[in-house]
């Protein structure tokens, strides 16, 4: 290493990192032009600086007397895989008349394998790895984007809705309702930011991210056009810390909304990405949490553990009678068990196929626990059950569940999976959106009230004992979603005396040609699907099907 380069890198104006990429130089200039390369851009000097130490460009008259051997540089330089002589001149301009040869070497190149959407890092965020757009002080920021315009026709849609439900509606009209949409509120808007710590170990980053897909809306001027005039909506926005202890250890810190640590590692890839199949077997959630990791490498893989506490939250929203209570709070049955949920993953990242361009594969491991609690005030316990709920009667059940998922790109194809169990997971769009449901077998004198937000129905009754009881259950069902090779195969059911399970499984196939400079990649894709829901009616379901929104 560089004398120079080692002076930097101890006084924290390199990364380790940069100082790996300077040395990888094909020449002691080489290096050194690396290095003054980064110095502009980290504004420690100015191009005029630069100039002055390794010279401007010089050009020449080949053919005039006296001119020396021209050099000709190419426009793309490719790092040689051994250094070459720098002091041996190219072919001369006045006798070749041109350097290039007339067919160039081929130059091999690899179309990467699919990587799997991952919305989870493992490991941390590397020091200055922001490419920023503009900077504010030691502030780095970068604006991204995308816009989508969707098409669509759906065969039957009762519900209105320009995004899949799942579950039948028993009266759909004479023709089954089929719609037809197209819409552009599925685009995005975000930013990233990087603060400098002084610590050349500390990384400090942040993200904030919405998409239009939210409330449409009722303003004079604009409510004749509702359909078209959705407002933005929040997806991301946290701040995240990773310090590295040491070579082989790092530990992340991250505040605000992001994805959950549970399920939300492995997900499919759809073309129509509201609720990304959702309610047909995905389970996923974006939320507000503190999350904690650690990750350590080994060397051939890297291991971390992570652990969350999350808001807590059902998914049990107000009724339409209480839409104004939804627009104050959105919901409080999760919140009203005062204590957040728990939420933990731990992943292996390992390379399982070492060809150029193909990403780790992960092996994780993830779980939940919750607990939502409905309140019946005094004034709406039934007359019957005055006396023996004289202050009001609340009622709580539990949601958890576990996952065990796999992402294995290689250079051929990429196969991702996911199994998963646990009880009342609506909040995660898993069992068609079922939520808990009131038990009431061996109930006598029953008498069903609405909770005081109007998002469940508590039933009071009277057990064999004759003891005054509230009874409740974490609604349980399951759902798969099966994809192997080209083909996409969706299932859902419910079962009154299991719980909620599933798997997802996605395999993508990429073939590509080797090319060179001549021949253009080939890429073969080929994705057909079918989806076929099922739905078996519970007798004790007393909670609806609600309106869901992202």
């Amino acid at each position: 290493m560089s004398p120079l380069v080692s002076l930097l890198l101890s006084k924290g104006v390199l990364t380790e990192e940069e100082a790996a990429h300077i040395n990888q130089g094909s020449s002691p200039v080489d290096v050194d032009k690396r290095l003054g390369s980064l110095l502009i851009s980290k504004g420690v000097i100015s191009q005029s600086d630069y100039d002055h130490a390794f010279g401007g460009a010089v050009i020449s008259n080949a053919s005039a007397p006296g001119a020396k051997n021209a050099m000709v540089i190419p426009a793309v330089y490719h790092l040689p895989s051994t250094a070459p002589d720098v002091s041996a001149p190219t072919a001369n301009l006045a006798t070749s008349g041109s350097a290039l040869p007339s067919h160039p070497a081929d130059a091999s190149a690899v179309i990467p394998a699919i990587t799997p959407t991952r919305n989870l890092p493992v490991g941390g965020l590397p020091r200055e790895g922001l490419k920023p757009a503009f900077s504010i002080g030691n502030l780095h920021v970068t604006p991204y984007g995308l816009i989508k315009a969707t098409f669509v026709r759906d065969s039957s849609s009762p519900g209105g809705d320009d995004f899949p439900l799942p579950g039948f509606s028993t009266d759909t009209g004479p023709e089954g309702a089929p719609e037809f949409h197209i819409k552009a509120r599925s685009s995005r808007l975000g930013a990233n930011f990087e603060w400098l710590d002084p610590s050349p170990n500390l990384t400090i980053t942040g993200k904030i991210e919405f998409d239009f897909e939210g409330d449409f809306t009722r303003v004079n001027n604009r409510n004749l056009s509702s359909i078209r005039s959705s407002m933005p909506s929040i997806r991301l926005a946290y701040a995240r810390l990773d310090y590295k202890v040491g070579e082989k250890d790092e530990l992340s810190a991250l505040f605000g909304q992001d994805w959950t640590p549970f399920a939300s590692s492995t997900l499919p890839t759809f073309v129509e990405s509201m609720l990304s199949g959702g309610g047909f077997g995905t389970l996923w959630e974006r939320q507000p949490q503190m999350r904690f990791g650690w990750t350590h490498d080994f060397g051939s893989f890297k291991l971390m553990p992570e652990v969350a506490a999350v808001l807590p939250a059902s998914g049990d929203q107000p009724g339409s009678a209480n839409l104004a209570n939804q627009l104050g709070y959105g919901e409080r049955q999760g919140p009203d068990s005062a204590h957040p949920s728990v939420e933990a993953r731990v992943v292996a990242q390992f390379q399982l196929d070492h060809a150029p361009g193909v990403a780790p594969a992960q092996i994780i491991f993830s779980g939940e626990q919750g607990e939502r609690k409905a309140i019946v005030t005094a004034a709406g316990v039934p007359a019957a059950f005055q006396s023996a709920f004289p202050q009001g009667a609340t009622v709580t059940s539990t949601t958890n569940g576990w996952t065990g998922e796999f992402q294995l790109p290689t250079r051929y194809f990429t196969l991702i999976g996911k199994y998963y169990t646990g009880s009342d997971l609506r909040w995660f769009f898993g069992g068609q959106f079922f939520s808990n449901y009131n038990d009431t077998a061996g109930l006598t004198g029953t008498a069903a009230v609405p909770s005081i937000d109007g998002a469940s129905t508590v039933v009071f009754g009277t057990d064999a004992s004759g003891v005054a009881v509230v009874p409740s259950a974490s609604r349980p069902g399951g759902g798969r979603i099966d994809q192997p090779g080209s083909t996409a195969l969706a299932h859902l059911w419910r079962r009154p005396a299991r719980p909620q399970y599933g798997l997802v499984a996605v395999c993508a196939l990429r073939l590509g040609l080797r090319q060179s400079t001549r021949c253009a990649a080939l890429q073969y894709r080929r994705r057909t699907a079918q989806e076929f829901t099922l739905r078996r009616h519970l007798v004790l379901q007393t909670e609806q099907l609600g309106h869901l929104r992202l």
